[in-house]
């Protein structure tokens, strides 16, 4: 990103000189010309995912304090981020029912 504040991978190949972006820790999806495109380590990827653990054991700790009732229904169309938020509903004792459906399904499955 601008900032380098949120690592992609390459989910598309436009043309020689465009590609289509995806977030690697957060859902976003972005276009980017291949020169300024920066490669980065498996280190650094560790890295952050390790910073962005930490955010949610902070936020799992303030949770602990609160009383939370009620359930989410998670429906999401990248299979990538269903199994992630799942992971992260569980680590924080949130009751969640994440399921995967493409977003042309989804007003189907709400309704039935």
């Amino acid at each position: 990103s601008y900032n380098k504040d949120i690592f992609f991978i390459i989910k598309d190949i436009k043309d020689k000189k465009n590609v289509l972006l995806e977030g690697l820790f957060v859902r976003i999806i972005a276009d980017s010309d291949i020169n300024d495109l920066e490669l980065i380590s498996l280190k650094e990827i560790n890295k952050e995912e390790i910073i962005f653990e930490q955010g949610i054991k902070k936020e799992e700790n303030r949770n602990q304090i609160k009383a939370i009732t009620g359930k989410i229904l998670h429906l999401d169309g990248d299979k990538r981020y269903s199994e992630k938020s799942s992971k992260y509903y569980q680590k924080m004792g949130i009751n969640a029912v994440v399921k995967n459906v493409s977003e042309k399904r989804q007003p189907q499955i709400v309704y039935n």
